[in-house]
């Protein structure tokens, strides 16, 4: 299964799709998008799991004959900037032999992560049992239904035919009539492409299993594929959208995702070390996220009880330590703190970073002195302007191939026009700052998201994220917009 992240007109779409070989996922051709990228690997599409695989599209090829009017040979070929690299989690699935049709009658799996309901998608994978109709089914209620290059499919279950709308199940006893605009519930049957279905996603349908055999990726208005069983045994021959209206029910606002896939950024490269206790505001975190292992992040104090910090930077549970400037060797200025509460912002998006930005809660209040201290924010008016430069710190790797730095280190950055993230494919210049100059090395890396970016005297920035090469420029949220959402949690009694 292949999750797709689209860009259109409208901002962020996504679909579903399926790997069938190591640089191709094949998916719908309505699917198609100016700037592409699929995720493989993916159970939870909401975490970023080590499984998964993140790759730009190189080329989308669509069917020559795609009838958008008629939904005819909705068929969509992406070729992939590099190859998958094949594991128990992503591997290609095959396709069936080109005179393969299947029977009425013979019983298929659909999978997806479509809407679970009108208002609501779901985060894991999910799948649901559906049977093959006769074509006269589709055939009494859809004028432009094709036999030969589309499916009819339903599951009837006590008289009833049990159908997919484009919003989830519609239970009906014969096939509901599609809303205007949108696609009827049967699609494609390619004679030298392969068996195809066009279903909307479904509201109610059992589980997968994480990370079940075979190929995976996530998806939320989602083409997938399904396993079609005419016997006993199941074997793939047919190919499934489960469909939401592309980029309506899903993120509105262009959010980042990179040409090379956006990981965090996180190391100071050719900074230099701060001078001992020079930056009181700074917060070192510990994480502890799933399965008991534990992530590093930066951060900054703004009052004795909250530090700021970016919302990937999110675990089970947290730690923040104060007044720190070797993090190896515990020092007396040091302020060991465990977290209350994690306020993540409402809006944020883990799969394109938009809005990454946290606050924590701390349990005991810090105590300020010449080793710890707060840090102002911005006016919500404010808006730092291209040219400026500012400074980031943290303790991230030093380069790409090196270890993170034991001490607290700095590196002097300059604020760019929005222009030089347009390799971002979803960068905001409103909600992020572009940061750093490409002709210079010099850049946060892994390690050192969630610090902060300082100009003049005022955190303007928080690190979120980067090229994986560490090459710059990187992306940070931009804090002004923000000023309001963090008054509102700090005042809070």
């Amino acid at each position: 299964m292949a999750y797709l992240l689209t860009r259109t007109p409208r901002g962020l779409s996504t679909c579903g799709g399926f790997l069938v070989r190591e640089d191709f996922v094949m998916t719908s051709a309505r699917c198609w998008g100016s700037r592409m990228r699929v995720i493989l690997g993916a159970h939870n599409i909401r975490r970023q799991e080590r499984t998964q695989q993140s790759i730009l599209v190189l080329r989308a090829i669509r069917h020559p004959r795609y009838n958008q009017q008629n939904q005819l040979n909705d068929l969509m070929l992406l070729q992939l900037e590099n190859r998958a690299k094949r594991n128990r989690f992503v591997r290609p699935v095959a396709l069936p032999q080109s005179q393969i049709r299947l029977s009425p009658g013979s019983l298929c799996t659909v999978a997806g992560w479509g809407l679970v309901s009108q208002q609501r998608g779901t985060d894991t994978l999910r799948n649901v049992q559906l049977s093959v109709q006769r074509d006269q089914e589709c055939s009494n209620y859809f004028d432009t239904f094709n036999g030969q290059r589309q499916i009819c499919v339903g599951d009837q279950i006590e008289g009833k035919t049990t159908f997919l709308s484009d919003w989830g199940w519609a239970e009906a006893r014969r096939p509901a009539l599609p809303n205007p605009g949108r696609s009827t519930p049967c699609e494609l049957w390619p004679s030298r492409e392969g068996s195809w279905i066009q279903v909307p996603g479904p509201r109610t349908a059992s589980s997968a299993a994480p990370h079940p055999a075979g190929s995976q990726i996530r998806s939320q208005t989602a083409d997938s594929l399904a396993r079609c069983c005419p016997t006993s045994v199941c074997k793939l021959a047919t190919i499934v959208v489960l469909q939401d209206r592309m980029g309506e029910s899903q993120i509105q606002r262009k959010s980042p995702s990179e040409r090379n896939a956006p990981e965090k950024p996180g190391e100071i490269i050719s900074g230099i070390e701060s001078k001992p206790h020079s930056r009181p505001y700074m917060a070192y975190l510990e994480i502890t996220i799933d399965q008991g292992n534990v992530a590093n992040c930066g951060g900054f104090l703004i009052s004795e009880e909250f530090v700021v910090t970016a919302a990937h930077c999110k675990g089970r549970k947290i730690t923040v330590i104060l007044g720190a400037h070797d993090i190896k060797q515990e020092e007396s200025t040091w302020q060991k703190l465990k977290v209350k509460e994690q306020f993540v912002h409402p809006k944020y998006n883990s799969l394109t970073n938009v809005n990454d930005i946290m606050l924590l809660k701390l349990q005991t209040k810090a105590k300020l002195n010449h080793a710890v201290g707060t840090v102002p924010l911005p006016t919500k008016s404010t808006f730092i302007q291209p040219g400026k430069v500012c400074r980031a710190t943290g303790w991230g790797k030093t380069g790409v191939n090196k270890p993170g730095s034991d001490t607290l280190r700095e590196v002097k950055l300059r604020l760019m026009k929005a222009k030089a993230c347009n390799h971002f494919m979803f960068y905001d210049h409103n909600l992020q700052i572009c940061v750093g100059n490409p002709r210079k090395k010099r850049s946060p890396y892994k390690g050192d998201s969630g610090g902060p970016l300082l100009c003049a005297g005022v955190a303007q920035g928080i690190v979120s994220y980067g090229r994986t090469n560490a090459k710059p420029p990187g992306v940070f949220t931009r804090i002004s917009p923000y000023v309001p959402w963090i008054n509102k949690i700090v005042k809070r009694k």
